[in-house]
């Protein structure tokens, strides 16, 4: 038999098997290790919208607590891992709307399940069909829409100092924003998730 069409031994069935297995493992990065600034959205990623100022980050306890104002007793009781905060600019309304992101990575997609649920955590109305795959609410009303909502093992806040129509699209573009992000570093399962960026792009 020509040396080209021999058969592979049974060792290298072995390789071939374990390497289908791993490859795909060692590609996709473990939600607790993404650092929350990777998925920030950058200037742009929706309409008008700009960072404003510069990323407020926290790796430590002692960093939380200084960032976040003594709130970050909530956080750590669920795994926290990392903060990052980003304020924007919208050229949306006249003048100009502002916002701010806070992402929190909570280690384990069941650490930021538990965080979100925590009657500490927020409230507002849970928004049915979600682009992503975890849970999300939203709160609209006296100057603001705060959307606040778990993908994988992040808890995430947007807030928009509107509660226009244009302010209520930009929290759920900022916020679909951030999902898209992180599904290209950590793959989720989300049905809908093409037809719900279709909606707010």
């Amino acid at each position: 038999m020509p040396t080209h069409l021999r058969r592979p031994t049974q060792f290298q069935y072995v390789f071939l098997i374990l390497s289908a297995l791993l490859l795909p493992t060692l590609a996709a990065a473990t939600c607790q290790d993404v650092d929350p600034v990777e998925i920030l959205p950058a200037d742009e990623a929706c309409p008008s919208w700009l960072r404003d100022g510069e990323t407020m980050t926290a790796y430590t306890e002692t960093e939380l607590f200084e960032l976040i104002n003594g709130g970050a007793g909530l956080y750590l009781g669920y795994g926290w891992v990392a903060t990052a905060i980003q304020n924007y600019i919208g050229e949306i309304e006249d003048p100009p709307v502002y916002a701010t992101i806070s992402l929190f990575n909570q280690g384990t997609l069941e650490n930021a399940q538990a965080l979100f649920e925590d009657p500490d955590s927020g409230t507002g109305e849970m928004i049915d069909g979600w682009g992503g795959s975890g849970l999300a609410r939203i709160q609209v009303g006296f100057g603001l829409t705060q959307l606040d909502f778990q993908e994988e093992c992040f808890f995430a806040r947007v807030v928009v100092l509107s509660d226009e129509d244009d302010g209520v699209a930009a929290a759920y573009c900022l916020s679909l924003a951030i999902i898209d992000l992180l599904q290209g570093v950590v793959p989720t399962q989300s049905p809908t998730w093409g037809r719900m960026k279709a909606l707010y792009r």
